[in-house]
Parts: structure tokens; sequence; C-alpha cells
């Protein structure tokens, strides 16, 4: 069974190559989060990977993904997205997830295609990008029991 813990700020310079040195001031600042999934027990050996998201205009954004070598097969990075994607809709006020990541990662566009994700590809600064995306379904109030909690 995986779990998943917010990482500290020091755990960015402690994960080496896993997180590039690009996110690291995100980290520090707390612009990004970064998520540590280990399998079973928190030990440096069950690490599987690590996962920065942040906010933007009330949509999780996945902004890296990196597995350990242990770990390095494309259904634990999905599961690290499902993961993500599910905390996010159960904390609420989210309209969705999404990642952009460039077409020429195909590893990544696998990641979220096993992670049942709509790919799209766009073009941005010239740039051919994949936009991987899930939009929330609207929690629809339940009429009886709102008429319930009224009497």
């Amino acid at each position: 069974m995986l779990f998943d813990f917010i990482m500290d700020s020091y755990d960015a310079d402690l994960l080496g190559e896993l997180i590039p040195d690009i996110y690291k001031d995100g980290i520090m600042s707390g612009e990004l989060t970064g998520i540590l999934t280990y399998d079973g027990s928190a030990e440096p050996d069950r690490l599987v990977g690590v996962c920065l998201v942040r906010v933007k205009a009330m949509w999780q954004e996945i902004v890296w993904i990196a597995l350990t070598e242990n770990y390095d097969i494309p259904e634990y990075a999905a599961d690290m997205i499902w993961s993500r994607e599910e905390a996010a809709r159960d904390r609420g006020g989210l309209l969705g997830t999404f990642a952009d990541f460039p077409q020429s990662e195909e590893r990544m566009k696998l990641y979220f295609t096993l992670a049942c994700f709509e790919i799209r590809p766009y073009e941005e600064a010239g740039l051919k990008v994949f936009r991987a995306v899930r939009a929330y379904e609207a929690k629809k109030a339940n009429k009886l029991l709102g008429k319930l909690t009224e009497l």
C-alpha cells in the first residue's frame, strides 16, 4: 500500500536528482508542495517517488513527477497521480487537476494516460505541449437531505 507525506523544504536537497534545481526555489518559498510517496513504510529504500504540485486558478497543477530507481514503473506514477487527484477532489473547492509537459515527454504522457486523464496537444509560445486534464464533477446537493435538515 502506498502512503503520501508532505515533504519538508529541507528534503529537496536530500532527494538529489529526483527534484531538478529549477523547482527547489519554489519548494523553499512554498509556491510548490512536494509529496513523497512510500511503499508501506517511510524508509529510504521504500521511497516510490516525489510529486510537486501547486494550485493555479482553482486547479491543481502537477508540476513534476519522478520515480526512484527501485519503483521506475509507469503504474507507480499513475498511482501517484491518482492519489494527488483524489486528495484534491476530496479537499473540495478546486475545479480539477492538470499538467503541462513537452510533447517529447512520452513517458509523462503514458503516466497520465494510465491515470485516465484526457491528453490534449496544443502549442504555447512556439512549443508543442501536451495538457493532461481531469475536471471534477460538481457535487450536487441532495434535495431530500436538504429538506430533512430544514425540519
